[in-house]
């Protein structure tokens, strides 16, 4: 039997083949004939060889083909070459043996896919979102024998966008965290997710780019109270301001946003949405000035650390950096 498991939501798509090998039988016999293959360093004969072989000890021989699918989906062409023997192959799988192809996202049109799906049991995993996403958080949550309010699951969906995997390690995280009380509210989100500093950096930046002085002042006052020191905050706006440089060039070459968070080495849809944003609002010169004084401010500190104190450090960083605007 051919199973293709493919799609752009790789944790679904793993889940699934889980579920699948564990219908087999004995998890621990099947895994011991399960073998995995990349289309890439493969090819017909050894496909061939590993599904006809007998399965050890157990009901069934598992084979994965990973890739295959892919190598083909930007061709329109039929001549497979060494792989149009993979039909053949497919007709020829013993009862006892599965050949299972996993593949990321492909085009409808894959000439490879359509000359399978017909003798394949087929499914394509396509990332959740709206209510099939929220109703997926819910039962994540109950399945850990807690419940979420619908405020802490917008914020946490806000924060870690469709990413299931992210989405089911944070709710991990929080189920722990509140077992006791068996519910996930919006404070405790709030405190494990990191997601209430990265809204205040964003706010700093706001203020500061747009030269509103007094309220990024309060602000950055309201990061100390939260347990933020003056040092970590040049850090994160460093950091901040990297992240603009690396989204201003993204988007000057045309990258897809789909493959933003990817760059940045972020889960977070509303970091990626946000950077964008403000990207917008500068030039590249503009934004790598900033940065430059940034980063020359936190040598200074660091050179003499007992001549700032938090508050003239602030001040001198947002007059800095509004000096600078001005002058670009």
């Amino acid at each position: 039997m051919l199973y293709i498991f493919f799609g752009e939501d790789s944790y679904l798509r793993d889940t699934a083949f889980k579920d699948f090998q564990k219908s087999l039988g004995d998890e621990e016999m099947i895994n011991m004939n399960t073998v995995s293959l990349n289309a890439k360093d493969a090819n017909v004969d050894q496909v061939l060889s590993m599904v006809q072989a007998v399965p050890f000890l157990a009901s069934s021989r598992v084979i994965i083909l990973e890739g295959l699918l892919t190598m083909f989906d930007k061709s329109n062409k039929t001549d497979f070459g060494q792989w149009s023997q993979i039909e053949s192959v497919v007709e020829n799988i013993p009862d006892s043996n599965y050949l299972v192809l996993i593949d990321g996202k492909l085009r409808s049109a894959n000439p490879m896919l359509k000359l399978l799906e017909k003798k394949a049991r087929s499914k394509e995993f396509i990332p959740l979102r709206g209510v099939s996403l929220r109703n997926w958080a819910v039962r994540a949550a109950n399945e850990r024998d807690v419940a979420i309010h619908d405020d802490a699951l917008s914020l946490l969906i806000d924060y870690c966008g469709n990413n299931l995997r992210s989405l089911e390690s944070e709710i991990e995280k929080l189920s722990l965290y509140k077992h006791n009380e068996k519910v996930i509210d919006l404070s405790a989100v709030k405190l494990h997710v990191n997601y209430e500093r990265d809204e205040n950096i964003f706010r700093i930046v706001d203020q500061i780019f747009s030269k509103n002085y007094n309220s990024a002042r309060l602000s950055f006052q309201h990061l100390l109270d939260s347990g933020t020191d003056s040092i970590e905050f040049i850090l994160l706006l460093a950091s901040q301001l990297r992240r603009l440089i690396l989204v201003k060039d993204l988007v000057d070459r045309k990258v897809p946003q789909s493959k933003f968070k990817s760059y940045m080495g972020t889960r977070s849809d509303f970091a990626v949405n946000k950077s964008v944003q403000q990207s917008r609002s500068f030039s590249m010169n503009q934004l790598m000035k900033m940065h430059r004084e940034v980063v020359n401010l936190d040598l200074a500190v660091r050179s003499e650390p007992d001549k700032y104190s938090q508050g003239s450090l602030i001040d001198l960083l947002l007059l800095k950096m509004v000096s600078e605007d001005r002058n670009t």
